[in-house]
Protein backbone atom coordinates (compact mmCIF):
# COMPACT_ATOMS: atom_id res chain seq x y z
CA UNK A 1 0.00 0.00 0.00
CA UNK A 2 2.77 2.03 1.03
CA UNK A 3 4.26 1.61 -2.27
CA UNK A 4 1.14 2.37 -4.48
CA UNK A 5 0.59 5.97 -2.72
CA UNK A 6 4.06 6.66 -3.60
CA UNK A 7 3.74 5.78 -7.03
CA UNK A 8 0.20 8.00 -7.46
CA UNK A 9 2.19 10.44 -5.72
CA UNK A 10 4.72 10.61 -8.28
CA UNK A 11 1.81 10.68 -10.92
CA UNK A 12 -0.13 13.32 -9.36
CA UNK A 13 3.45 15.53 -9.65
CA UNK A 14 4.40 14.60 -12.99
CA UNK A 15 0.77 15.98 -13.95
CA UNK A 16 0.65 18.89 -11.65
CA UNK A 17 4.04 20.16 -13.45
CA UNK A 18 2.44 19.54 -17.31
CA UNK A 19 -0.19 21.48 -15.99
CA UNK A 20 1.07 24.18 -15.02
CA UNK A 21 3.56 24.21 -18.19
CA UNK A 22 3.24 27.74 -20.30
CA UNK A 23 2.18 26.10 -23.53
CA UNK A 24 2.90 29.37 -25.71
CA UNK A 25 6.49 28.86 -24.92
CA UNK A 26 6.62 25.08 -26.24
CA UNK A 27 3.48 24.19 -27.98
CA UNK A 28 1.82 20.92 -29.43
CA UNK A 29 4.37 20.24 -31.90
CA UNK A 30 3.86 21.13 -35.08
CA UNK A 31 4.41 17.85 -37.13
CA UNK A 32 1.26 16.25 -35.08
CA UNK A 33 -0.59 18.92 -36.35
CA UNK A 34 0.22 19.42 -40.23
CA UNK A 35 3.85 17.57 -41.24
CA UNK A 36 6.63 16.33 -40.72
CA UNK A 37 9.00 18.73 -41.37
CA UNK A 38 7.01 21.93 -41.19
CA UNK A 39 7.09 25.16 -39.14
CA UNK A 40 5.61 28.41 -38.15
CA UNK A 41 6.18 32.33 -36.99
CA UNK A 42 5.43 32.97 -34.02
CA UNK A 43 4.98 36.97 -33.55
CA UNK A 44 5.80 38.29 -30.46
CA UNK A 45 5.22 41.56 -29.94
CA UNK A 46 4.94 44.54 -32.57
CA UNK A 47 6.70 47.32 -31.45
CA UNK A 48 6.39 49.71 -33.86
CA UNK A 49 3.17 49.15 -36.09
CA UNK A 50 2.33 52.02 -37.79
CA UNK A 51 3.82 55.16 -40.20
CA UNK A 52 4.37 58.64 -40.08
CA UNK A 53 3.11 60.26 -42.84
CA UNK A 54 4.97 63.36 -42.33
CA UNK A 55 8.18 61.23 -41.50
CA UNK A 56 8.23 58.34 -44.28
CA UNK A 57 11.90 58.46 -44.57
CA UNK A 58 12.08 57.52 -41.06
CA UNK A 59 9.32 55.53 -40.02
CA UNK A 60 10.06 51.99 -39.49
CA UNK A 61 7.68 48.96 -38.81
CA UNK A 62 9.25 46.37 -36.80
CA UNK A 63 7.73 42.65 -35.71
CA UNK A 64 9.60 40.71 -32.92
CA UNK A 65 9.37 36.95 -34.27
CA UNK A 66 10.36 33.49 -33.64
CA UNK A 67 10.51 30.50 -35.56
CA UNK A 68 9.20 27.07 -34.48
CA UNK A 69 10.04 24.00 -36.92
CA UNK A 70 9.80 20.20 -36.56
CA UNK A 71 13.57 19.74 -35.94
CA UNK A 72 14.69 22.38 -33.44
CA UNK A 73 14.77 25.46 -35.57
CA UNK A 74 17.46 23.89 -38.03
CA UNK A 75 15.23 22.86 -40.43
CA UNK A 76 14.15 26.61 -42.11
CA UNK A 77 15.83 28.37 -45.11
CA UNK A 78 14.74 32.16 -44.31
CA UNK A 79 11.69 34.29 -43.68
CA UNK A 80 10.31 36.03 -46.55
CA UNK A 81 7.93 39.29 -46.29
CA UNK A 82 5.87 40.34 -48.97
CA UNK A 83 4.03 43.63 -48.72
CA UNK A 84 0.84 44.31 -49.97
CA UNK A 85 -0.92 47.63 -49.95
CA UNK A 86 -4.58 49.05 -49.11
CA UNK A 87 -5.22 52.49 -50.57
CA UNK A 88 -8.31 54.43 -48.48
CA UNK A 89 -7.55 57.54 -49.60
CA UNK A 90 -8.89 57.67 -53.44
CA UNK A 91 -8.17 61.50 -53.20
CA UNK A 92 -4.21 61.78 -54.46
CA UNK A 93 -5.24 58.80 -56.68
CA UNK A 94 -5.71 55.04 -56.17
CA UNK A 95 -2.72 52.83 -55.73
CA UNK A 96 -3.43 49.31 -56.05
CA UNK A 97 -0.13 47.55 -56.55
CA UNK A 98 0.52 43.98 -56.64
CA UNK A 99 1.96 42.22 -53.29
CA UNK A 100 5.44 42.39 -53.83
CA UNK A 101 8.31 40.37 -51.75
CA UNK A 102 9.92 43.19 -49.85
CA UNK A 103 12.99 41.16 -48.16
CA UNK A 104 14.62 38.00 -46.90
CA UNK A 105 15.91 37.36 -43.83
CA UNK A 106 18.17 34.16 -43.77
CA UNK A 107 18.35 31.76 -40.96
CA UNK A 108 21.34 33.08 -39.90
CA UNK A 109 20.02 36.53 -38.94
CA UNK A 110 18.19 34.94 -36.37
CA UNK A 111 19.47 34.25 -32.25
CA UNK A 112 18.09 31.75 -29.97
CA UNK A 113 15.71 33.15 -27.69
CA UNK A 114 17.14 32.00 -24.04
CA UNK A 115 13.44 31.44 -22.70
CA UNK A 116 12.01 29.50 -26.19
CA UNK A 117 14.91 27.94 -27.37
CA UNK A 118 13.18 28.90 -30.55
CA UNK A 119 15.44 31.14 -33.12
CA UNK A 120 14.37 34.64 -32.81
CA UNK A 121 14.75 37.95 -34.57
CA UNK A 122 13.20 41.51 -34.70
CA UNK A 123 12.56 42.39 -38.48
CA UNK A 124 12.38 46.27 -39.12
CA UNK A 125 10.72 47.16 -42.66
CA UNK A 126 11.69 50.81 -43.47
CA UNK A 127 8.61 52.42 -44.99
CA UNK A 128 11.10 53.72 -47.95
CA UNK A 129 12.03 50.21 -48.35
CA UNK A 130 8.22 48.81 -48.95
CA UNK A 131 6.77 51.80 -51.23
CA UNK A 132 9.92 51.31 -53.14
CA UNK A 133 9.83 47.50 -53.45
CA UNK A 134 6.27 48.20 -54.76
CA UNK A 135 7.33 50.71 -57.77
CA UNK A 136 5.86 53.62 -55.72
CA UNK A 137 6.83 57.24 -54.55
CA UNK A 138 6.02 59.35 -50.94
CA UNK A 139 3.20 60.38 -53.57
CA UNK A 140 1.39 57.38 -53.74
CA UNK A 141 0.67 57.51 -50.01
CA UNK A 142 -2.05 58.97 -47.41
CA UNK A 143 -2.82 59.15 -44.11
CA UNK A 144 -5.39 56.20 -43.16
CA UNK A 145 -3.80 54.05 -45.90
CA UNK A 146 -2.69 50.82 -44.79
CA UNK A 147 0.43 48.69 -45.24
CA UNK A 148 0.07 44.66 -45.17
CA UNK A 149 3.15 42.78 -43.96
CA UNK A 150 2.90 38.90 -44.79
CA UNK A 151 5.27 36.50 -43.87
CA UNK A 152 6.49 32.85 -45.50
CA UNK A 153 8.67 30.72 -44.01
CA UNK A 154 10.98 29.04 -46.29
CA UNK A 155 12.48 25.52 -45.35
CA UNK A 156 15.36 23.93 -46.44
CA UNK A 157 13.60 21.80 -48.54
CA UNK A 158 11.99 24.55 -50.76
CA UNK A 159 8.84 23.83 -49.10
CA UNK A 160 7.16 27.70 -47.67
CA UNK A 161 4.17 28.14 -44.94
CA UNK A 162 2.22 30.84 -44.72
CA UNK A 163 -0.97 32.18 -44.16
CA UNK A 164 -2.31 30.34 -46.63
CA UNK A 165 -1.50 26.96 -46.33
CA UNK A 166 -1.02 26.75 -42.56
CA UNK A 167 -4.07 24.95 -40.12
CA UNK A 168 -6.51 27.07 -38.93
CA UNK A 169 -5.67 25.78 -35.11
CA UNK A 170 -2.18 27.50 -35.82
CA UNK A 171 -3.52 30.68 -37.49
CA UNK A 172 -5.84 31.48 -34.82
CA UNK A 173 -4.94 29.72 -31.53
CA UNK A 174 -3.87 31.55 -28.84
CA UNK A 175 -1.01 29.28 -27.88
CA UNK A 176 0.71 29.71 -31.24
CA UNK A 177 0.25 33.45 -31.69
CA UNK A 178 1.21 32.36 -35.59
CA UNK A 179 -0.69 34.81 -37.98
CA UNK A 180 1.44 34.97 -40.39
CA UNK A 181 0.40 38.25 -41.14
CA UNK A 182 1.23 42.19 -39.75
CA UNK A 183 -0.36 45.77 -40.40
CA UNK A 184 0.71 48.66 -40.72
CA UNK A 185 -1.54 52.31 -40.46
CA UNK A 186 0.18 55.32 -41.71
CA UNK A 187 -0.53 58.07 -39.05
CA UNK A 188 -0.80 61.56 -38.80
CA UNK A 189 0.27 63.20 -35.17
CA UNK A 190 -1.91 65.54 -34.35
CA UNK A 191 -1.52 68.24 -31.77
CA UNK A 192 -5.10 70.51 -32.07
CA UNK A 193 -5.32 70.93 -28.15
CA UNK A 194 -5.74 73.81 -26.43
CA UNK A 195 -8.57 76.93 -26.65
CA UNK A 196 -9.30 78.69 -30.14
CA UNK A 197 -11.17 82.30 -30.17
CA UNK A 198 -14.20 80.87 -32.68
CA UNK A 199 -15.83 83.59 -35.20
CA UNK A 200 -19.04 82.06 -37.26
CA UNK A 201 -21.50 83.43 -39.29
CA UNK A 202 -24.71 81.47 -40.68
CA UNK A 203 -28.32 81.67 -40.88
CA UNK A 204 -31.10 79.62 -38.28
CA UNK A 205 -33.89 78.60 -39.79
CA UNK A 206 -35.84 79.37 -37.11
CA UNK A 207 -35.77 82.75 -37.17
CA UNK A 208 -35.15 83.08 -40.75
CA UNK A 209 -32.14 85.46 -39.48
CA UNK A 210 -28.51 85.39 -40.13
CA UNK A 211 -26.09 86.03 -37.05
CA UNK A 212 -22.19 86.98 -36.87
CA UNK A 213 -21.51 85.07 -33.31
CA UNK A 214 -18.15 85.04 -31.58
CA UNK A 215 -16.63 83.04 -28.13
CA UNK A 216 -14.23 80.70 -27.19
CA UNK A 217 -14.10 77.00 -27.22
CA UNK A 218 -11.48 74.23 -25.85
CA UNK A 219 -10.41 70.92 -27.68
CA UNK A 220 -9.19 68.34 -25.28
CA UNK A 221 -7.45 64.76 -26.68
CA UNK A 222 -9.47 61.79 -26.06
CA UNK A 223 -6.49 59.68 -24.61
CA UNK A 224 -2.68 60.74 -24.94
CA UNK A 225 -1.39 60.70 -28.30
CA UNK A 226 -5.00 60.17 -30.04
CA UNK A 227 -6.25 61.88 -33.11
CA UNK A 228 -9.79 62.59 -31.68
CA UNK A 229 -10.65 65.84 -29.31
CA UNK A 230 -13.18 66.22 -26.91
CA UNK A 231 -14.82 69.62 -28.09
CA UNK A 232 -17.03 71.66 -25.26
CA UNK A 233 -19.11 73.25 -27.45
CA UNK A 234 -18.53 72.77 -31.18
CA UNK A 235 -21.21 75.16 -32.25
CA UNK A 236 -19.18 77.62 -30.84
CA UNK A 237 -21.81 79.30 -28.90
CA UNK A 238 -24.72 79.28 -31.27
CA UNK A 239 -26.76 77.06 -29.17
CA UNK A 240 -26.31 78.81 -26.55
CA UNK A 241 -27.21 82.39 -27.59
CA UNK A 242 -28.91 82.10 -30.54
CA UNK A 243 -31.54 78.66 -30.44
CA UNK A 244 -32.32 78.26 -26.43
CA UNK A 245 -30.98 81.26 -24.74
CA UNK A 246 -31.96 82.45 -21.40
CA UNK A 247 -34.93 82.93 -20.60
CA UNK A 248 -36.44 81.12 -22.72
CA UNK A 249 -34.56 77.67 -22.09
CA UNK A 250 -30.89 76.58 -20.71
CA UNK A 251 -28.43 77.78 -22.44
CA UNK A 252 -27.08 74.76 -24.67
CA UNK A 253 -23.41 73.43 -25.07
CA UNK A 254 -22.74 70.91 -27.60
CA UNK A 255 -19.51 68.88 -26.10
CA UNK A 256 -18.53 66.85 -29.41
CA UNK A 257 -16.16 64.33 -30.50
CA UNK A 258 -14.03 65.45 -33.77
CA UNK A 259 -11.70 63.67 -35.36
CA UNK A 260 -8.18 64.80 -37.69
CA UNK A 261 -7.13 62.93 -40.72
CA UNK A 262 -4.04 64.29 -41.32
CA UNK A 263 -5.33 68.09 -41.24
CA UNK A 264 -8.88 66.90 -42.00
CA UNK A 265 -11.59 67.36 -39.63
CA UNK A 266 -14.56 65.51 -39.24
CA UNK A 267 -17.62 66.34 -37.29
CA UNK A 268 -19.70 63.06 -37.23
CA UNK A 269 -23.42 63.46 -37.09
CA UNK A 270 -24.89 63.51 -33.76
CA UNK A 271 -27.08 65.13 -31.21
CA UNK A 272 -27.46 67.56 -28.90
CA UNK A 273 -30.22 67.58 -25.83
CA UNK A 274 -32.61 69.09 -27.53
CA UNK A 275 -32.68 66.46 -30.61
CA UNK A 276 -31.37 69.18 -33.01
CA UNK A 277 -28.95 66.97 -35.20
CA UNK A 278 -25.29 68.32 -36.42
CA UNK A 279 -22.44 67.23 -38.20
CA UNK A 280 -20.07 69.19 -40.33
CA UNK A 281 -16.31 69.23 -41.61
CA UNK A 282 -13.05 71.57 -41.34
CA UNK A 283 -9.23 71.53 -42.30
CA UNK A 284 -6.34 72.79 -40.94
CA UNK A 285 -5.41 76.00 -43.03
CA UNK A 286 -2.78 77.75 -41.01
CA UNK A 287 0.13 76.99 -38.49
CA UNK A 288 1.49 73.18 -37.91
CA UNK A 289 -0.46 70.48 -36.81
CA UNK A 290 1.78 67.66 -35.62
CA UNK A 291 4.27 67.23 -38.52
CA UNK A 292 1.65 69.08 -41.26
CA UNK A 293 2.43 72.44 -41.64
CA UNK A 294 0.52 74.70 -43.13
CA UNK A 295 1.61 78.26 -43.14
CA UNK A 296 3.63 80.10 -40.48
CA UNK A 297 1.73 81.71 -37.30
CA UNK A 298 -1.42 80.50 -35.17
CA UNK A 299 -3.03 77.01 -35.63
CA UNK A 300 -6.24 78.04 -37.61
CA UNK A 301 -9.06 75.08 -38.62
CA UNK A 302 -11.84 76.37 -40.90
CA UNK A 303 -14.86 74.30 -41.40
CA UNK A 304 -18.74 74.36 -42.00
CA UNK A 305 -21.65 72.88 -39.75
CA UNK A 306 -24.70 71.99 -40.61
CA UNK A 307 -28.43 70.89 -38.90
CA UNK A 308 -31.06 68.55 -39.51
CA UNK A 309 -33.26 72.28 -39.75
CA UNK A 310 -31.03 73.12 -42.68
CA UNK A 311 -29.05 75.77 -40.57
CA UNK A 312 -25.93 76.27 -42.39
CA UNK A 313 -22.98 77.32 -40.57
CA UNK A 314 -18.94 78.30 -41.67
CA UNK A 315 -16.55 79.11 -38.68
CA UNK A 316 -12.76 79.88 -38.34
CA UNK A 317 -11.38 78.53 -34.89
CA UNK A 318 -7.87 80.33 -34.61
CA UNK A 319 -5.83 79.22 -31.27
CA UNK A 320 -4.73 81.45 -28.54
Amino acid sequence: MKQLKSILTFVLAVVAISACRDNSLSPVPFDTVVSTNGGYIITVSTPSATYNFYDLAHSTYTVNVQVYDSRGGNEFQSVDIYASYKDNTPGNGTWNPAETKVMSIPASGFTKDATSGNPAASINIPAETAITAMGGTDANVSGSDVFNFRQVLVMKDGSTYTNTNTDINILAGAAYNAPFLGSCSVVCPSTLEGTYNVVQDGTDQVYGTTHHITGTITLTHTASGSVTYKVDDVSGGVFAQIYYPLPYGAPQYVPYTIGDACGSISIPSGSDGWGDILSGSASVTGGTDGGLVVSAGSLVIQGKWVTNSGDNWTFTWTHQ
